[in-house]
């Protein structure tokens, strides 16, 4: 995005997740502006399932501005599955040479029928799919319900806060990998944006959006797991899984159980692995699946990379996991203050707040 940069002035971006709020700061920087993180906060630290309505903390945000004296209130926002609505269809070619407008229209009524909503009420926007798919399909619609957007749009405002942008997340993740990585035309490759709730699945074919899924793997999950494995509370849990991280072990390494009295502390990486391990193995497999699904459909196309993105990232070892079970080169998307959690060494840009700092838009609420 081209912004009116004044000198020693920079721009703040805010990712808000289930689980806490991330704040960014973009600074004048040559050849590109430099994105660093700037302070997070946690939103919750309940033993409780988190919920499953997705609910902005606006008034905190608000806060955070006005402690932080910005000039301008401007917020994208950034949203993935199950608050936009991903479908891969196939659109007849006469539709194809239509103006936007019609297309939209009629992708709308197609994905409204799909999901059971109101046509009505859906924003879409959309992209061709590289061509080639052995079922044909040949368009990628994404949706949003636009009362819910304009919900937070007034939400925002109340507090002074003005919607600028909505961004799909799996889209300005992808911006974000791209920046110092190009992807041939024939490369498939994933975002696994592992977040509190599940885990969302993108897949690529050179720089476009093929596929998406969500699975109900999370990072809470993890955590409730081993509070339950090693009969702790859920924030000693977190803990053990933010400090420890996992290390993979062989199958007959089993899990905690009231016998044990001590673990020590170069076990635990293992163990954890053990108590987590048929969780991991579940977004293995899926991600697999979904790889495997593009493979499948687009000829000539190999698997390359993998990124993994969301607060589940940070888990120390999981990119080695990755790496090691699908062989491909699994890299981080997220700030992590163990550079060895990063199967190859490599520092990425900092947050998810990139996403709406550099693209992605599918709504832009500016004349609301």
């Amino acid at each position: 995005n081209e912004m009116p940069w004044r000198k020693r002035h920079s721009a703040i971006t805010f990712d808000v997740g289930a689980a806490g709020v991330r704040v960014g700061q973009v600074r004048r920087h040559r050849p590109q502006p430099l994105l660093t993180d700037a302070l997070t906060v946690e939103l919750t630290r309940g033993t409780d399932a988190p919920s499953t309505d997705f609910e902005l903390p606006v008034p905190r945000l608000a806060r955070l501005v006005g402690q932080g004296r910005f000039i301008g209130a401007h917020v994208a926002l950034v949203l993935s599955q199950p608050e936009l609505f991903f479908h891969a269809l196939r659109v007849p070619a006469k539709l194809l040479d239509q103006s936007t407008q019609q297309l939209e229209d009629s992708l709308r009524w197609e994905i409204a029928r799909e999901t059971r909503t109101d046509a009505a009420d859906l924003t879409v926007r959309h992209w061709p799919l590289p061509p080639g798919h052995r079922e044909g399909l040949n368009v990628m619609a994404v949706a949003i319900q636009t009362s819910r957007a304009l919900e937070w749009h007034r939400a925002f405002a109340e507090f002074g806060l003005h919607l600028r942008r909505i961004d799909a997340s799996a889209c300005g993740l992808a911006r974000l990998a791209t920046r110092d990585w190009s992807p041939e035309k024939d490369d498939a490759w994933a975002i696994l944006d592992i977040g509190l709730r599940r885990t969302s699945i993108a897949v690529f074919v050179g720089t476009t959006l093929v596929y998406v899924r969500s699975t109900a793997v999370s990072a809470h999950g993890w955590t409730a797991q081993l509070a339950r494995a090693f009969d702790v509370s859920y924030a000693e849990a977190e803990q053990l899984k933010r400090q420890c991280g996992i290390r993979t072990a062989p199958r007959n390494v089993r899990k905690p159980s009231e016998s044990d009295v001590l673990v020590s502390t170069e076990e635990l990486p293992a163990v954890i692995f053990g108590a987590l391990r048929d969780s991991l193995d579940t977004l293995i497999r899926e991600t697999n699946l979904c790889l495997a699904y593009v493979l499948e459909s687009y000829s000539n196309v190999s698997a390359t990379h993998l990124f993994l993105a969301g607060g589940g990232s940070a888990l120390s070892g999981l990119a080695d996991l990755f790496d090691a079970q699908l062989g491909l080169s699994t890299l981080l998307l997220s700030p992590q203050s163990d550079e060895s959690s990063d199967a190859h060494g490599t520092q990425r840009a900092a947050s998810t707040a990139a996403a709406a700092a550099i693209g992605g838009a599918i709504l832009d609420l500016e004349a609301a």
